[in-house]
């Protein structure tokens, strides 16, 4: 099997833009430990990557974070060991890979786990933060033949429910499309850069599968106000 051959099942998550942010410390742990029973059961450790800017508008350097507790304390704000420091950043992503991009990579096999989520607001911090209708975008895509394969859809639910969902959307698809004899595209581990969307503003209506390219089904779907933006 070609590295991008791998079928998963990928879940996108629309969080309440009302909520609390969850790499605020005080929410990350129970995202954490919803997710922790995936990680745990994935082939090797995983790695994750965090984007974030700081007071002055320069990337923040974490070094290695891995999934553990010194890890989740390093990039979550209000966290004990940063809890001054992260006051003035700005959250972008959170990237993690179940084994590691490096063991994924060396092994030419697509990861068991793959879980992110962006800040809908981070390109508004100097701007406006009302118009958003959902944050975070949130990606889980799980390996099917993995054996956290059929953890999936309950970790993802679990997600949905802490996020208080307006939109929880699912997907079977290959970790990439073939391009050439060797190459791929449009991979998973790149959602957080290529996205799910349709070209255009995803902030014009209430969050529907009419925003997404390609056929997704619809898991749960909420509506609400949309107020308190912010880091």
């Amino acid at each position: 099997m070609s590295f991008h051959d791998r079928s998963y099942h990928l879940h996108v998550i629309l969080g309440d833009p009302t909520h609390p942010r969850i790499w605020k410390w005080a929410v990350w742990p129970k995202i954490a430990q919803i997710v922790d029973p995936l990680i745990a059961g994935s082939r090797g450790s995983a790695a994750v990557r965090s984007y974030q800017r700081d007071g002055n508008g320069k990337w923040i350097r974490f070094g290695r974070i891995g999934w553990n507790a010194k890890g989740h304390q390093k990039w979550t704000h209000g966290s004990p060991t940063n809890d001054s420091d992260s006051k003035s950043w700005w959250f972008l992503n959170m990237e993690l890979w179940a084994p590691s991009w490096t063991i994924c990579r060396k092994e030419g096999v697509a990861p068991d786990v793959y879980f992110a989520f962006s800040n809908e607001g981070f390109e508004g911090f100097k701007g406006d933060y009302s118009s958003l209708t959902f944050n975070p975008y949130l990606a889980l895509g799980v390996a099917e033949q993995s054996t956290v394969g059929k953890l999936c859809e309950d970790v993802a639910a679990n997600l949905a429910q802490v996020l208080n969902a307006r939109l929880h959307a699912y997907q079977k698809r290959n970790w990439g499309l073939a391009v050439g004899d060797f190459g791929f595209s449009d991979a998973i581990g790149d959602l957080m850069v290529s996205s799910v969307f349709k070209p255009g503003p995803v902030h014009r209506m209430q969050p529907s599968l009419d925003l997404f390219r390609g056929n997704w089904d619809l898991r749960a779907s909420n509506q609400g106000n949309q107020q308190d933006h912010t880091r």
